[in-house]
């Protein structure tokens, strides 16, 4: 028992010596070697700045001017004198409606106007009847050669003669009414173009049957375009009319600064955007084109370096040759 408690001692004591005995083998090779020095080497300091955002906005060339010529009657298309791509000045003639009926009440209206123009003829000659009747019972009635009923009797059919006429009148007034209404509608069988332009869509044929509002084409002007740019609601406060903006077009390879002209004071709550419009004056535009910008006045804080001379690496200063 005692020789195996005297070995265990010596092999501790063993272990011990080899320990202290690495350890300063080790403290006494890193004394030995010297410091590295680095050089030819630039760093930077790393700082908070405010940077433009690179995230783009996109939008869509529109015309600022366009119309959606609709019929205004029932009726068959009898002719169709333009297509898409085809060039039109205001008041040309773009369509005929087929709609009989509102050419018959048309003339039925035009008709009423003549009956109308004769009856206040016949009321017109009876009361220069009248009027000449009572004046000659009036000079009777003076010489006390008729009796006072039979000068009332005359007075009074003057009197209705006159009713008679502003009655003629009225309805000669209200039947030119009638008919110019009647030819107002039994016009609209003629389509003419509101606006010059070209047409950009034509969505009735020869021999549709349409009805009234039913869009029969589009016309855009051809000298106006903007681009609708749909803007994400969190940057509203930041872009106003006036706001500078950078537009890519790339449809006609272009690019240019720009700024906005209007926006439209509502936010479409299915994507959360609100429209922004940029007057174009390009060449080559068509509607439906694309057209995107970078975020206007969207900024953030990211960080940008900034050279030094010196840095300091673990516990030494180091110096780097610039």
């Amino acid at each position: 028992m005692k020789n195996r408690f005297l070995l265990a001692t010596f092999l501790m004591a063993v272990f011990m010596f080899a320990g202290c005995s690495k350890k300063n083998s080790t403290d006494e090779t890193k004394a030995a070697v010297p410091a590295a020095v680095v050089k030819g080497v630039l760093t930077e300091t790393v700082k908070t700045a405010s940077v433009p955002e690179t995230m783009e906005v996109v939008g869509t060339v529109r015309a600022r001017t366009s119309a959606v010529v609709s019929a205004r009657i029932s009726g068959v298309v009898s002719l169709l004198k333009v297509r898409e791509g085809d060039r039109v000045k205001k008041g040309q003639l773009l369509a005929q409606l087929d709609a009989q009926e509102n050419q018959a009440h048309a003339a039925g209206a035009a008709a009423g106007v003549e009956e109308a123009g004769r009856g206040l003829d016949e009321a017109l000659s009876r009361k220069r009847l009248s009027d000449a009747t009572f004046e000659r019972y009036q000079n009777l009635f003076k010489e006390q050669a008729i009796t006072r009923q039979e000068f009332d009797v005359k007075q009074t059919e003057r009197d209705l003669a006159s009713q008679a006429v502003a009655r003629a009148e009225a309805r000669l007034q209200q039947a030119r009414e009638g008919s110019r209404a009647a030819s107002a509608i039994a016009g609209y069988t003629r389509i003419v173009a509101p606006l010059s332009g070209i047409i950009t869509s034509r969505q009735a044929d020869l021999g549709a049957t349409v009805f009234p509002a039913q869009p029969l084409m589009t016309i855009e002007d051809e000298g106006s375009y903007q681009l609708e740019l749909s803007v994400p609601e969190s940057i509203a406060l930041s872009v106003k009319p006036g706001t500078a903006v950078h537009v890519t077009l790339d449809a006609v390879n272009t690019s240019f600064k720009a700024k906005i002209a209007e926006t439209v004071p509502s936010t479409d709550p299915a994507s959360r955007t609100f429209i922004a419009k940029i007057l174009l004056d390009q060449k080559g535009l068509k509607s439906g084109m694309f057209g995107r910008c970078p975020e206007p006045g969207n900024q953030c804080q990211r960080h940008a370096g900034t050279k030094e001379g010196h840095c300091r690496s673990g516990c030494s200063d180091i110096d780097l040759d610039r």
